[in-house]
């Protein structure tokens, strides 16, 4: 054209050039890794191993033990509760049976194997024989069928045979178990070990040093074998040998350390030992420990999935690395800027990016290696490249935003056009140009949208196009393939032009704004167009805008839309890319591997590969679809059948309406899409029912109808095909007693024999009327007390029974029933109703409930409770109606579970007594609390006063000792009176327990034995953790006095079950799920006149042994200060289990930052005015500031301070002020204080903590207080700038 201008100065454009060099680069790409660590479900994130089990599961072995792994739950298995035998486990394979094994480091530990839910310890013989620990592990070929293998530090290879370890090979590096044979990295080369025992070298492969051997089966057939040497990677093929990577000694540090090697199924190799990790990627050699990965470190263990997922173990952790179908580039990679906002192909091949500031070209897509094109900004001008629009000399026209108009030549050199391009002056009053999109249309005519203006040019030079003043803000120009223009606008929706005007395109809803705000157009090979608004996406059909048929799905902003070669469509928006196959929706987002979510408008292609790229918000993205898996249907590994919660066996009946649930649980690493599952009914006449996606979905049968009952149930993934179906427990579906045959028979002979009876008197016609009627009355009369009694006895909210007089058997019971006295795989009907209350625990027998049905009387009542000593303590309430019948009594038994109501009078009266005692606590630990900080404190300044004086300090440490030991039982009172200030944390109760079990042990002496079982998997709790380890080791030394002769405590972490949380009190059912921490012990029980005084401080029944009496009334305190519970159940020579529950917080704990550096104190010249109404305590904390080097002013309440306040001829520093004062108290005084000075430090102190933490904002000291920690809070107080310790409103 002739228009362009004089390159303009260079500066910005060199200064973005010398930044993108100066970075480090590497020239390959980026992919997608998700990390596993302690949060996420790992024992430890300390790994050793990995591998893939049978049923699709990763398994991981880690420090703290062994956990499965389906892509939702983990199967946990810990070193110190679930292994029997000593060794850390460190290596992991699985027999032909899916059993997992597990070795540790040193042979003579032995091995354990996992059956029947339990680990069992195998001891082979031999190992004594043989020198050095176990490198690697792994189940093989050998004669008798199947082996274990276990290669040696010292390179020997052993195999277990006949339960002993027997030597097979020497001087081997690593081995490869295949299906009839090992292949060996030997010092000799690569050999192949036979069944029989004879060594072949593999040939064509050099006869050298190997330190790993890996052989990968291809997807064409036939298979190919990598090889890595001290020199090198080679790898040998059904060609030959090839050396892949060369350079002498570059691997030889890998020589002493055991090597991992995985192929990925598309031609790379990852490899590694626990120092560090590397891939080789068509042609390139690089490390994975790039500043941006996930991943960083080395490995310790590697395995591929059946869906292509390389999964790592390393000593940070475990992760896993996706099939390779989305790669990305940033920064890291080459890039000057991770913002991709514009991609485009020249005419050879080349690949060209627009960034904010420039540009990026890359003679490559194959092997990308990205340089900054040097481009001349103009002065003052920055913007970012938001279109390259192609013209026939193989050049780019540039959007530039800011940067205005610009070509890119095809020799990769840049020009900026800038107001000349125009061929009328612009007004000089207008804003900026803007310039945002190129597009040409049939004619070949070259147009361009900015920020005010359209603009064409028709030979010379842009000029605007009739009517673009009523287009502001235009987004983006494109040409239809008949070369129509049109234009995507802010927010006057989508325009055309039609020759000579614009004509704006509508929508149903055109006064919605989000359907007049414009972001792209699109036109594919079929169908209508496409057009990408803020509200979704819509399809041009005539001259209005619809919801295109799958939209609802894509709940986003679309910014850019395309067509491949495939016709799959691609939609770009602020939520990631979605994929239109025709059939299925399939949603990408930075989970699958996008460097970001946000695609931009023209930032996508298809290169000659197929390959498509798109430009986001956080770098290039690259989709390949040859690297795609066909996963086979995902296998469903069990199916949980239950009814009002309960599981159901094979073959057990339930009433007809009651519903039932089946729990679907499958193992699918098959991307982040969750499977897919139908069902449909065995033997019935009816199709599948698909359900929606769900991991593990839960179907439910509310109305399931009688007979056998049994359930299919098929998985897919994703659009793939579906699995083998899965059948279920069979279950029996009973009928409704009023259902069944024979009560019908009997309706319909009691309504024969009526008839029969009435028959006789139709002789007389008279009467004939009168008796049908008659008949059909009591007929009518009798089906509605039927359905009467029906809907009654099935609705009733209480449990009901239909009970033989005679025997006392259950004939018949109503839902309510079947709940209450439910007893698995023990169906309720025809058992002897005091049979079913004993099982249950109540006590009554057999001839005291005959008794009460044979007492004739209209109705009885009987209280029951259960006997002493069970977990979960019940009271039912039994009403027995006794009606007469012709042809006998019927007895209605109406049970009704009072365990809350009996439950609450107990608790009722129990907080009331706690309360009373608490305040009283309280009252007196403020008044002790002022006593201690005398005392302390005077201890403190005989040690500043006399520090050289042995024995001035003897006396000042007794005193201070005693001093503390008071200030320790002032804070059990409190916690008892739940008046100490907390500092609560969201903590893993499982885990939290593990650890103080561990550190208690030697506590409770020899005679006492631990046992535990603890669901570290139960969720997370807030509460303090400090105060919940003193809980549990009061606990655990109670139960130790309980068993002065010895015997074991058992602590259990698990979730409450729901009859277990029934009887909390009213206050706290309002909670769905809480955790139960149990400590039981086998001791001597106590009496009802023990338990009902046991939380009361300073109540002890063991003078003898010292006891204060303040630990069981210090954890009440603790647990109900955390929102908890605390149970006690016991009796007399049956032990004593206390039962603790705690609210489960659906709260994942934050990861763990660096604590701040510690604040130090100021000293010099600091003046401090000291308000205290206790004149020992003002004098005794007076002297310890002036020992600080402070300056001191004191004061016996709040308004002598103002007094002194306003009279001092020098400021204060630090006002510190008791709260509880006299005339006028530190709350107020601070208020006071802050409307004087409001950058003045307040450092508040208090001994009665009920309140006082409560009513401050800022610095707070709690009495008593050593010198240090009075030093500490002067520091923070005046550590902080700006108003602090002010008054809560």
């Amino acid at each position: 054209m002739s228009h362009l201008t004089k390159p303009l100065p260079r500066l910005l454009a060199w200064l973005a050039i010398a930044m993108a060099l100066l970075c480090s680069r590497s020239t390959g790409q980026s992919f997608h890794t998700q990390a596993f660590d302690e949060f996420d479900g790992l024992p430890s994130s300390l790994v050793y191993d990995v591998d893939i089990g049978p049923d699709d599961r990763v398994w991981f072995v880690t420090r703290s033990g062994i956990a499965g792994f389906d892509g939702v739950n983990w199967e946990v298995h810990r070193r110190q509760t679930d292994f029997s035998f000593s060794g850390t486990p460190r290596y992991l394979a699985f027999d032909n049976q899916g059993s997992p094994w597990f070795c540790s480091g040193a042979l003579l530990q032995g091995l354990g194997v996992l059956r029947d839910g339990k680990w069992h310890h195998v001891s082979p013989t031999g190992a004594q024989n043989f020198e050095g620990e176990i490198a690697d592990f792994d189940f093989g070929p050998s004669p008798s069928g199947e082996a274990l293998y276990a290669l040696l530090t010292s390179g020997k290879l052993l195999r277990l045979e006949n339960n002993q370890w027997q030597l097979v090979a020497e001087q081997v590096r690593d081995f490869q178990s295949l299906d009839e044979s090992l292949l060996l990295a030997t010092d000799r080369g690569v050999f192949e070990l036979g069944l029989e025992g004879a060594l072949t070298a593999i040939s064509h492969v050099p006869k050298s040093p190997t330190i790993a051997v890996h052989q990968e089966d291809l997807s064409s057939g036939g298979t190919q074998t990598w090889i890595l040497t001290p020199d090198g990677l080679g790898l040998k093929t059904a060609d030959g040998f090839q050396q892949l990577h060369h350079q002498a000694g570059q691997f030889k540090d890998l020589e002493t350390n055991q090597v991992h090697m995985q192929p990925d199924g598309f031609g790379s190799l990852f490899f590694g030992y626990w120092g560090s990790s590397k891939i080789w990627d068509h042609g390139e050699l690089r490390s994975l420990n790039n500043p941006l990965a996930v991943f960083k470190g080395g490995v310790t263990g590697m395995a591929l999935d059946d869906h292509g997922n390389l999964w790592i173990a390393s000593l940070r952790g475990a992760f896993r690395i996706p099939p390779r179908t989305w790669e990305y580039y940033s920064m890291y990679d080459g890039l000057p800027d991770n913002e991709v906002s514009a991609i485009a192909i020249d005419k050879k091949g080349h690949a060209v990016l627009g960034h904010n500031l420039g540009l990026t070209h890359s003679d490559s897509l194959d092997s990308p290696d990205w340089t900054p094109l040097p481009i001349e900004v103009p002065v003052g001008r920055v913007g970012r490249v938001l279109d390259l629009q192609p013209d026939t000399k193989g050049g780019f026209w540039i959007a530039g935003h800011l940067m205005g108009p610009g070509y890119l030549s095809e020799d990769h050199e840049v020009t900026w056009l800038g107001e000349a391009a125009l061929r009328y002056p612009r007004d000089p009053s207008s804003e900026d140009m803007l310039v945002s999109s190129f597009a040409i249309d049939a004619q070949g005519v070259l147009w361009m949208s900015a920020f005010d203006q359209i603009y064409r040019d028709l030979g010379q030079g842009f000029e605007i196009v009739p009517g673009a003043t009523d287009t502001p803000r235009t987004r983006r120009l494109v040409a239809s393939p008949n070369g129509q223009i049109f234009a995507c606008t802010h927010h006057r929706g989508l325009l055309r032009w039609d020759g000579d005007r614009w004509f704006a395109i509508s929508a149903p809803d055109s006064a919605s704004p989000s359907e007049s705000n414009i972001y792209n157009i699109y036109f594919p090979k079929r169908g209508p167009a496409l057009v990408g608004t803020l509200g979704g996406l819509r399809t041009l059909v005539g001259d209005k805008l619809y919801p295109a048929p799958w939209y609802a799905e894509i709940d986003a902003p679309i910014y850019s839309i395309f067509e491949d070669s495939r016709s799959w469509l691609w939609i770009g928006t602020e939520r990631g890319i979605y994929r239109w196959n025709g059939s299925n929706l399939q949603h990408f987002s930075v989970k699958d591997g996008l460097p970001g979510n946000e695609v931009n408008r023209d930032a996508v292609l298809e290169d000659d590969q197929g390959r498509v790229w798109f430009g986001t918000n956080n770098g290039l993205a690259r989709y390949s679809p040859a690297r795609e898996i066909k996963n086979a249907p995902p296998a469903i590994r069990s199916v949980l059948v239950t009814s009002t919660g309960m599981p159901l066996a094979e073959g057990q009946s339930i009433s007809a309406g009651d519903n039932i649930s089946f729990d679907i649980n499958v193992a699918s690493f098959a991307g982040n899409a969750p499977p897919e599952f139908q069902v449909r009914v065995l033997g019935a006449d009816q199709g599948w029912s698909e359900l929606q996606s769900a991991t593990n979905s839960i179907v439910h049968f509310p109305n399931a109808p009688p007979g056998p009952f049994q359930l299919e149930i098929q998985a897919r993934h994703l659009g793939g095909e579906w699995g083998n179906p899965f059948l279920t427990n069979a279950i029996q579906v009973r009928q409704q007693f009023w259902n069944t045959t024979w009560f019908r028979l009997l309706i319909l002979l009691a309504a024969v024999a009526l008839v029969t009876s009435l028959g006789g008197m139709a002789l007389r016609s008279h009467q004939a009327k009168f008796l049908r009627t008659e008949l059909a009355s009591r007929t009518e009369s009798l089906r509605s007390t039927e359905l009467q009694f029906e809907r009654i006895f099935s609705l009733n909210p209480s449990g009901q029974l239909l009970l033989d007089p005679a025997t006392g058997r259950i004939q018949q019971a109503n839902a309510a029933a079947e709940e209450l006295f439910f007893r698995e795989d023990e169906p309720l009907l025809g058992v002897s109703m005091a049979q079913r209350l004993g099982v249950l625990g109540f006590a009554i027998t057999d001839g005291e409930l005959q008794a009460a049905i044979s007492s004739k009387r209209g109705e009885t009542h009987i209280e029951l409770a259960t006997m002493p000593g069970l977990l979960v303590p019940r009271h039912l309430q039994l009403l027995l109606a006794h009606i007469e019948r012709a042809e006998g009594a019927l007895v209605l038994l109406t049970a009704t579970d009072v365990t809350t109501e009996i439950n609450l009078k107990q608790q009722l009266h129990q907080s009331q007594s706690l309360r009373a005692i608490g305040q009283l606590a309280g009252g007196l630990a403020h008044d002790f609390n002022n006593l201690l900080t005398t005392i302390l404190g005077h201890a403190e300044l005989l040690r500043l006063e006399n520090p050289k004086d042995e024995h001035t300090l003897q006396r000042s440490d007794a005193i201070r000792g005693a001093g503390e030991r008071g200030a320790e039982l002032v804070r059990k009172l409190l916690a008892f009176g739940r008046r100490q200030v907390l500092q609560p944390q969201v903590i893993n109760l499982g885990v939290a327990v593990a650890t103080v079990i561990d550190s208690i042990g030697d506590l409770l002496g020899g005679t006492i034995s631990i046992e535990s079982d603890l669901d570290e998997q139960v969720g997370h709790v807030r509460a303090d953790r400090a105060e919940i380890d003193r809980a549990v080791l009061n606990l655990c030394l109670n139960a130790r006095e309980a068993m002065p002769g010895g015997g074991v405590v058992k602590i259990t972490v698990r979730e409450a079950t729901e009859a277990e949380v029934k009887p909390l009190p009213p206050a706290k059912t309002d909670q769905r799920r809480w955790v139960l921490l149990a400590v039981k012990d086998n001791g001597t029980g106590m009496t009802e006149e023990v338990r009902a005084r046991l939380f009361e401080p300073f109540f002890t029944t063991k003078e003898a042994s010292g006891g204060a009496g303040m630990g069981l009334s210090t954890v009440h305190g603790i647990v109900s200060q955390s929102g908890g519970h605390l149970e006690v159940q016991s009796r007399p020579g049956h032990g004593t289990s206390m039962l603790i529950f705690l609210p489960i917080v659906p709260v994942k704990p934050a990861l763990f930052t660096e604590p701040p550096p510690p604040i130090e104190p100021k000293n010099e010249g600091l003046r401090i005015l000291l308000v205290e109404d206790q004149n020992d305590v003002r004098r005794t904390i007076a002297a310890l500031l002036v020992g600080l080097s402070y300056q001191v002013s004191n004061a016996e309440h709040g308004v002598a301070a103002l007094d002194l306040w306003h009279n001092s001829p020098e400021p204060f520093d630090l006002v510190i002020t008791d709260i509880m004062m006299p005339k006028m108290d530190g709350i107020e005084l601070g208020r006071e204080l802050f409307k004087l000075a409001p950058e003045l430090p307040v450092l508040y102190m208090s001994g009665y903590l009920d309140q006082a933490k409560k009513r401050v904002q800022g610095t707070f000291l709690a009495k008593p207080f050593s010198v240090i920690e009075l030093r500490a809070a002067v520091a923070a107080a005046t550590a902080i700038e700006g108003p602090l310790g002010t008054p809560k409103a």
